[in-house]
């Protein structure tokens, strides 16, 4: 038998290395012992993030590349892979862009979301030389994006009066579908008038209203924390 440190011979049952003093087990004798050497474990290694996004990177150009190469083969010019390499762009925008930074703001992501599927509307729009950009797609977005990014810059920094913002976020996206719904009447002649807004509207309404009811009473907010909340 040898020291498992130091590799010299020991005599049989001998508790030390003579050498070394590594402590001698043996596992035969000694129940629950200890083992000589570490158990295997496997070894998990850190995903490398940049090196994955990169390769997500790669991935969407390639797709956005061949979707172009492909018509342009076919068609000589532009036509469907102008809206398929734009979407990917989109994607990638909403998804992968954010992934870069490890402090995030989000606001200011929503921010670029939206320009981008603002500049994508527009894109499609001047595309197949249409006139719905500007009286409805350009009021629609600029409007949710306001909405949108107050009610998560209200939540991220003033998160003592939560259920004031989401109260008061619920009315306003309500009043939200009500104006898409008059835009869309307005720009392409559906009716003459409100029909199916009116519908979630009340719902919001509702939901946002409850919201605002429960922040400004506290014993009922402080019942519904001991019913709901274990």
């Amino acid at each position: 038998m040898y020291c498992i440190k130091c590799g010299v011979e020991l005599a049989e049952h001998e508790k030390k290395c003579p050498l070394c003093g590594t402590e001698i087990i043996y596992p035969e004798f000694i129940k629950n012992a200890p083992a000589p050497f570490p158990e295997n474990k496997t070894v998990y290694r850190e995903l490398n993030r940049n090196g994955f996004l990169s390769i997500l990177s790669f991935l969407f150009f390639t797709a956005a590349a061949l979707t172009l190469i492909c018509d342009l083969s076919r068609s000589g010019t532009v036509v469907w892979s102008g809206y398929a390499a734009g979407g990917i762009a989109l994607g990638y925008i909403i998804i992968i862009l954010p992934m870069w930074f490890k402090k995030r703001e989000p606001v200011l992501f929503l921010a670029v979301d939206f320009a981008s599927v603002l500049l994508y509307l527009y894109y499609i729009n001047q595309s197949i030389q249409a006139k719905w950009f500007t009286p409805f797609a350009l009021p629609v977005v600029v409007s949710l994006a306001a909405l949108t990014c107050l009610s998560v810059f209200l939540c991220r920094y003033f998160r003592q009066k939560i259920l004031y913002i989401l109260g008061g976020a619920f009315i306003m996206f309500g009043g939200f579908i009500v104006f898409t719904e008059f835009l869309l009447i307005h720009t392409f002649g559906l009716a003459q008038r409100l029909v199916w807004s009116v519908y979630p509207l009340t719902v919001f309404a509702l939901i946002g209203a409850a919201l605002l009811t429960v922040a400004a009473c506290p014993k009922l907010r402080n019942y519904l924390e001991r019913k709901l909340l274990m």
